[in-house]
């Protein structure tokens, strides 16, 4: 197994324990039933988020399986932006559904800017580290921008979440957020 191999397993390793764990705390809202008062934004997250981690699984096989040689030092902010994947994803939902129930309004606002927090971190460690790898070297500023502005724009909704308590204004970029992945992936599928 060349270093492809070794890269690809660590990948689905991680990817898979966050899509487990998102999936699963799932489950335990919906078992807990009526003891759940739900907010929608919260759910359309957790798609997000499922989206975006299929999506890296089945990048990572294009981008690792051309690999021939790569240094652990090359490797380390693949396994941070993985880590900081998976954070998100444990992030969506609660981990327990006390006995007396919960409220997933409550929940996102008690967890939002941590999360918008590493969505920030994400996007912020993709322009410092993978960036500079798939931008053609003599790049200018306009093609930067033209290559990135799908990682641009959703790091601008991050931090206006992050400084915002402002729940209409929450919801609106969470659906444009929605609404831009799936843009992409419609794109890719027709493409």
């Amino acid at each position: 197994m060349g270093p492809s191999g070794h890269i690809l397993v660590l990948v689905s390793i991680i990817i898979g324990m966050a899509i487990t764990d998102l999936l699963s705390s799932f489950h335990r809202l919906m078992i807990a039933g009526p003891r759940v008062r739900w907010f929608w934004p919260v759910p359309v997250l957790a798609v997000l988020q499922l989206l975006n981690l299929i999506e890296i699984w089945w990048n990572a096989y294009s981008l690792y399986t051309q690999a021939t040689e790569v240094s652990i030092g090359a490797f380390l902010p693949d396994v941070a932006l993985l880590t900081l994947q998976f954070l998100m994803a444990a992030a969506v939902f609660p981990d327990e559904v006390p006995e007396g129930g919960i409220d997933l309004r409550d929940y996102y606002w008690k967890v939002a800017r941590y999360f918008w927090l590493l969505s920030s971190a994400i996007f912020i460690t993709i322009f410092i580290f993978m960036a500079p790898r798939t931008t053609s070297p003599g790049a200018t500023v306009t093609t930067f921008i033209e290559q990135w502005w799908g990682n641009m724009l959703p790091l601008a909704f991050d931090i206006v979440m992050i400084v915002s308590r402002r729940e209409w204004l929450h919801k609106l970029l969470i659906m444009a957020l929605m609404a831009i992945a799936l843009w992409d992936y419609t794109a890719q599928a027709i493409g």
